[in-house]
């Protein structure tokens, strides 16, 4: 296998262009077709919510048929149709069409972070990669969006933008056709109805183990306390007088500090637990977001997105430890997958539902809020800390488990 690594960043910054254009522009393409800020929490709020009955399951097949590649690239050509939809029917046609496609769209979408977040934390141990490098050139593709589409929507206006999102879904197909397989998808199963009932059982296992549910509580606090920020952080710019082009300088000056991040991570964590990690990550989210509560100027604005490479970046890299270390191979996109549903469906969710109208009624106190649950994350994790000793959860209990 010729530039392994390269093949995954390819992967990665596919998903990170999209979601540099879709985090902070497409609320503005909502607003743009008079949805309401209790119309977007909804929209956004809802298709996070279904995400719990699709991730999973394609999680599931995902690892019964040993074959993450496949399931990523069908799941990326049926939201490229939706999305397609939505850019060509939801312009100006009101709510409940950009409502239904929407959440449709986004719903299947959200099914490939978890494939490819796994393929790419096990591809750095069968192919001899920094996983974060190659997640940080993802992250650095998040800031190219961010900055290109920020000017794309100055140009040529908002009403763009939901065209731009599809346009990026058809690019994530063919950056998945190269993605390698993991050195033990190659094994053999016999027959998916088996597989699947093989994975089903250790999942059960899995969904049981106190640790798990331990660690699942905490992430998803540390997570959904972006929920304000990604549901009405680019209309709270925009009340404070910022400019479209500033917006998007902000939120990829955040993942910038990400990338920075990533790049010296392998030294810089060497050594440090994931709980740790994880720790300091939302106590730098606690501060993040208490700040952000009132109005700040535009330098602190830019100061605090600093932060991200805290809130996010640390406690991402201390859940992919985690994920990697506790949970048998054979389990790896189911629990990436329920990981992601827990913390940016039901969680992340539930908080963009109570964003629209809480930023209504009291604008950026909105972000108080996210404090709290950073907080939260705070106490959930150093309990993590106590029950967890960095090893497997448990053996895999088949001959699937272990070999693929």
């Amino acid at each position: 296998m010729r530039f392994p690594a390269a093949r995954f960043a390819l992967a990665q910054s596919a998903l990170n262009l999209l979601g540099g254009v879709y985090l902070p522009f497409f609320p503005l393409w909502l607003q743009h077709n008079d949805i309401s800020p209790q119309q977007t929490s909804l929209i956004l709020g809802v298709g996070m919510i279904t995400r719990v009955f699709v991730a999973p399951v394609a999680g599931l097949v995902a690892d019964a048929l040993n074959d993450r590649r496949l399931v990523a690239i069908t799941i990326a050509a049926l939201s490229f149709v939706l999305f397609g939809a939505l850019a060509l029917f939801g312009e100006g046609n009101g709510f409940w069409p950009i409502f239904v496609l929407t959440v449709t769209a986004a719903t299947f979408h959200s099914s490939l972070g978890p494939i490819i977040e796994t393929q790419t934390a096990r591809g750095a141990d069968d192919y001899g990669f920094h996983y974060s490098r190659v997640r940080a050139i993802g992250s650095f593709s998040f800031v190219v969006a961010n900055y290109m589409a920020g000017i794309a929507v100055g140009a040529v206006g908002v009403q763009w933008i939901a065209a731009m999102v599809a346009a990026l879904v058809g690019v994530q197909i063919l950056c998945f056709l190269p993605l390698p397989q993991l050195r033990r998808e190659t094994a053999h199963v016999a027959g998916i109805g088996l597989a699947l009932r093989r994975t089903l059982t250790e999942a059960g296992q899995l969904v049981r183990h106190r640790t798990f549910l331990v660690f699942i509580a905490a992430t998803g606090a540390a997570q959904a306390a972006h929920g304000v920020y990604y549901a009405m952080g680019s209309l709270n710019f925009e009340r404070l007088g910022y400019s479209t082009g500033y917006i998007g300088f902000l939120w990829g000056l955040g993942v910038f500090a990400e990338v920075l991040l990533f790049l010296v991570a392998p030294w810089l964590t060497r050594g440090v637990r994931g709980t740790t990690l994880i720790a300091l990550g939302v106590a730098a989210g606690a501060v993040r977001w208490t700040a952000m509560a009132f109005d700040v100027d535009p330098i602190t604005a830019a100061a605090l997105q600093v932060l991200h490479a805290g809130s996010f970046g640390l406690v991402h890299l201390g859940t992919m430890q985690f994920l990697t270390r506790a949970v048998p191979l054979g389990l790896a996109a189911t629990a990436q997958s329920l990981f992601a549903v827990a913390a940016f469906g039901l969680a992340t969710g539930v908080v963009t539902f109570a964003a629209g109208p809480l930023f209504d009624a009291v604008a950026g106190y909105a972000y108080l809020l996210s404090a709290a649950l950073s907080a939260a994350g705070l106490v959930l994790t150093l309990a993590l800390a106590k029950i967890w000793n960095g090893d497997i959860l448990f053996p895999p209990t088949s001959t699937h488990g272990s070999s693929s």
